[in-house]
C-alpha cells in the first residue's frame, strides 16, 4: 500500500484534535500515547516525529486556543478606526466567545488542577500571550486620555499575572457558584480601577457561561 504523506501542519492538527477528544472522554491522566496512536492511525515513530510526549500535545492544545483568540483579535488591535475602549470591549468579547466554544475543555482543565503540569500550562501559557496585544490597546488608551497609567506594559503584565494566579483556585471556585461570582466580580473591579474605567467596559464572563460551568453533567 502506498504510504500517504501529509503536510506536517495537517498531521499535527489531526493529533491535537484526536488528543483533545480523548482527554475529554477519558481524562488526561488515563489517556495513553497508545490511545492517541489508535485514534490517529500513526506509528510511534510518526507520533514522536511531531511531539515528544503527551504533555507536549496538551501544551499545543492550550497554545492553539490562545493563538486563535490572538489571531481573531489582531485586526481590531491594529486598527486605526477604533478607540482603546472599543478595542478593549471587543478583545474581551472575542475571548469570551472562543472560550464558550471550548467550555468542556476549560472545565476539564479546572478539574485536573492537581496535576502540576496543567497548573503551569493553564496559568502561564494562556494568559502571558495576552500581555502584548492588551498592553498595545492600553498604550493607545493612555495616548487617547482614557487611561491614566505611566507604564502600560508593566501594568498589564501585573494584571495578567494576577488573573493567571487565580488558576490555583479554579477547581475550588468551580465547586461554589456564589464564590466564583464574587471572585469574578472582584477581578473585574480590580482591573477597572487599575485602568480607571467603568466595570461595564470589561466582560470576562457572562451569565450564560456561568450557568453552563455549573450545569450538572457538563
Amino acid at each position: 500500500m502506498k504510504r500517504i504523506i501529509k503536510n506536517p501542519e495537517v498531521r499535527k492538527k489531526e493529533i491535537i484534535t484526536a488528543s483533545e477528544k480523548l482527554f475529554l472522554e477519558k481524562g488526561y491522566s488515563e489517556t495513553t500515547i497508545e490511545d492517541i496512536l489508535k485514534s490517529t492511525n500513526l506509528s510511534k515513530g510518526g507520533f514522536y516525529h511531531y511531539y515528544s510526549s503527551k504533555e507536549e500535545v496538551l501544551s499545543a492544545i492550550v497554545s492553539e486556543l490562545v493563538d486563535e483568540i490572538i489571531k481573531e483579535t489582531q485586526f481590531i488591535t491594529d486598527s486605526s478606526e477604533y478607540n482603546a475602549i472599543q478595542k478593549l470591549k471587543f478583545f474581551f468579547k472575542k475571548q469570551l466567545s472562543l472560550k464558550k466554544s471550548k467550555l468542556l475543555l476549560t472545565k476539564y482543565f479546572a478539574n485536573e488542577k492537581q496535576n502540576d503540569f496543567l497548573i503551569y500550562k493553564y496559568n502561564s501559557l494562556i494568559w502571558q500571550k495576552y500581555v502584548a496585544p492588551l498592553s498595545k490597546i492600553v498604550k493607545q488608551g493612555v495616548d487617547e486620555g482614557f487611561f491614566d497609567l505611566q507604564y502600560p506594559y508593566e501594568t498589564v503584565d501585573i494584571l495578567i499575572r494576577t488573573i493567571s494566579s487565580l488558576g490555583d483556585l479554579e477547581n475550588e471556585l468551580l465547586q461554589n457558584k456564589d464564590k466564583f461570582i464574587r471572585y469574578v466580580y472582584s477581578l473585574k473591579n480590580i482591573t477597572a480601577k487599575t485602568l480607571g474605567i467603568s466595570m461595564n467596559e470589561i466582560e470576562m464572563i457572562d451569565e450564560e457561561m456561568i450557568e453552563n460551568l455549573f450545569k450538572e453533567g457538563i
